[in-house]
């Protein structure tokens, strides 16, 4: 299909077990923080764990027509949302309830305010 597939993960653990079965599979891996994304001009980002909300940086990772899919998760369930980039920014739409695990390392600390 001519597709160009990265997968990036922020620890070393976790890349050394998966790399080899996603280089088999033509897939370039990538070492770094998540809410960083390595590239631009992306035609989807797909993430497989659960955020409070998707980071700025991976809409602007998107090209002009990109797609990101991420379940938004701020309790016990959250909505997997598809967003998608527009020429005035991004647009989101609500599909389903999911409730993945939290990604650790974009989960903000809690804080206390009266």
């Amino acid at each position: 299909m001519g597709l160009k597939v990265a997968a990036q993960e922020a620890d070393q653990a976790v890349l050394d077990i998966v790399a080899p079965a996603l280089a088999a599979e033509g897939a370039e891996t990538v070492l770094a923080p998540l809410d960083q994304p390595v590239g631009e001009n992306w035609d989807l980002i797909v993430c497989e764990g659960a955020v409070v909300s998707a980071p700025e940086a991976w809409g602007a990772a998107l090209r002009p027509g990109g797609r990101m899919v991420v379940v938004e998760r701020r309790s016990a369930v959250g909505k997997a949302a598809l967003y998608v980039k527009g020429r005035e920014g991004l647009s989101r739409r609500e599909l389903f309830d999911s409730a993945p695990a939290m990604l650790a390392a974009l989960t903000p600390a809690p804080t206390f305010a009266l």
